[in-house]
């Protein structure tokens, strides 16, 4: 028994009589497994019967909770957990102690009980990965395959994908053990894909050891491709379409149609390039939605910016339309798009607008306004003023060095040729930074710009998202 510190005197309590007390904890049971229950007692004595206060269940210096006397009740507390993770733990309870400053009353001191050791284990598991492909295209669909298996039973719960020490996303185990993830989001590079089932239950997490999954680019040769994603409904049918686009023409082939790494199905395109899945229900709730274009011999495969959609069960919504779908942009030129957000009669909140991907290096998003209730923002697409000084700075450069070598070399013959050189090196320098910073020019670039539209926050938060199709040409 440890004792607490004593309580102060008052002048009320001068015809007061201190009480010790002792504080006995038991636990049962003292071994159990994850997610199983521990029932704590602690009984709390005296000299005579401790009218009242409350008791405090630690495990170590963590506070489990509390609970308090019924005035002239029982002395026995009771407190219930099932949230103790496996390894030893060291519970006490201690008696904050009672007093009462009015009468003649006993002053009754805190006291802590001695530690009970209660010991949690859970049951281990194994989780592997399978890789149908370790070399894949940049663009083209990769699905991870996870099994969880234990001896004692069948695991159940969710497997996080990880890229090194990056989650990809959570799917949830089937009645087998197994689950699967889908992206078409990894970068050209070397990946070390893991997957770890989360620790439920009496089960143990565990981890799959790593699959090293190396991301090419896609043959020069063949046409580069982007994919631009949308949904529509009105209630009932709903329709998720991927736009396939490129320089010129349309392209072919199947596209993948995904929502936070599970496959919704997939489609073909058509003439224009578009391929549309028709959903029978589009849920509340968040959704992560891509689409992946699989490629063709003549152009490249390509992935979706992920569109963020999230709406509640109840409350207000609003719908937000992106006008227009496609945008052109040269290095000194600007374009406008007009966002359209109306609310439905419930729905009264701000919201918020952003630009999430695929703005152009060296440009900015300009909102006007950049939140609103209602209404129409305008949304410019201009170049970034911290980018217009960059390419002014090398012919000062080069003509600062000619001067200084002027000054210092004098106006001898040796020196105007030494000056020279020097002149036509930094022409040199010139032009090669020129070259650098221009090598693109007359290259067109097609990319997705992603647009967000929230409101609220957390769990409540509401979520639209459209995308447009920026076709940049880089000149000087």
């Amino acid at each position: 028994m440890r004792q607490g510190r004593r309580f102060l005197r008052s002048p009320f309590m001068d015809n007061s009589r201190i009480a010790e007390t002792t504080t006995v904890l038991t636990a049962s049971p003292t071994t159990l497994l994850t997610s199983q229950t521990v029932s704590l007692q602690a009984t709390v004595s005296s000299s005579v019967q401790v009218p009242n206060g409350t008791v405090t269940f630690f495990d170590g210096t963590s506070t489990l909770g509390s609970r308090t006397f019924v005035p002239y009740g029982s002395q026995t507390l009771i407190f219930d957990t099932n949230l103790l993770a496996a390894g030893t733990h060291s519970l006490t309870a201690t008696y904050q102690g009672w007093q009462d400053p009015f009468g003649d009353q006993e002053v009754f001191e805190p006291s802590t009980s001695i530690p009970v050791t209660v010991t949690v284990s859970s049951t281990p598991t194994s989780t592997a990965l399978q890789v149908p492909s370790t070399s894949p295209i940049a663009g083209t669909g990769v699905t991870f395959a996870a099994n969880v298996t234990s001896s004692p039973g069948m695991p159940f719960g969710g497997v996080t994908f990880y890229d090194g020490t990056t989650p990809l996303g959570t799917s949830s185990l089937l009645g087998d053990g197994s689950c699967t993830f889908s992206t078409a989001s990894l970068a050209v590079g070397t990946h070390s894909i893991t997957a770890a089932y989360n620790a439920n239950a009496t089960f143990a997490g565990s981890t799959s050891p790593v699959v090293t999954v190396t991301v090419s680019a896609a043959n020069r040769s063949l046409t580069p491709t982007a994919v631009r994603i949308a949904v529509t409904g009105d209630g009932e049918q709903f329709a998720f379409s991927a736009n396939v686009g490129v320089a010129s023409g349309a392209a072919t082939g199947t596209v993948t149609f995904l929502d936070a790494g599970t496959v919704l199905g997939t489609a073909s395109t058509d003439v224009s390039g578009t391929a549309t899945l028709q959903l029978s229900q589009f849920g509340t709730g968040a959704h992560n939605l891509s689409a992946s274009y699989a490629g063709s011999p003549l152009f490249a495969p390509s992935a979706s910016p992920t569109l963020v959609d999230q709406t509640q069960a109840e409350g207000g919504d609003f719908s937000f339309g992106v006008s227009p779908v496609s945008i052109d942009l040269t290095s000194s030129s600007s374009a406008t798009i007009v966002l359209a957000i109306a609310p439905t009669v419930r729905f009264e909140q701000q919201i918020q607008l952003s630009c999430t991907a695929g703005v152009p290096p060296g440009y900015e998003c300009l909102f006007s306004p950049a939140s609103l209730y209602s209404g129409t923002s305008y949304l410019q697409i201009q170049r970034s003023l911290k980018s217009g000084t960059r390419q002014s700075v090398h012919l000062p450069y080069a003509l600062g060095v000619g001067i200084l070598c002027f000054f210092f070399l004098g106006t001898g013959r040796r020196s105007l040729h030494f000056l020279l050189l020097v002149l036509i090196c930094a022409g040199v320098m010139l032009i090669n930074a020129c070259g650098a910073s221009s090598s693109a020019v007359g290259q067109s670039q097609l990319r997705v710009l992603s647009i967000q539209a929230s409101a609220g926050a957390g769990a409540t938060r509401i979520v639209h998202s459209g995308q447009v199709f920026v076709r940049f040409t880089p000149s000087q």
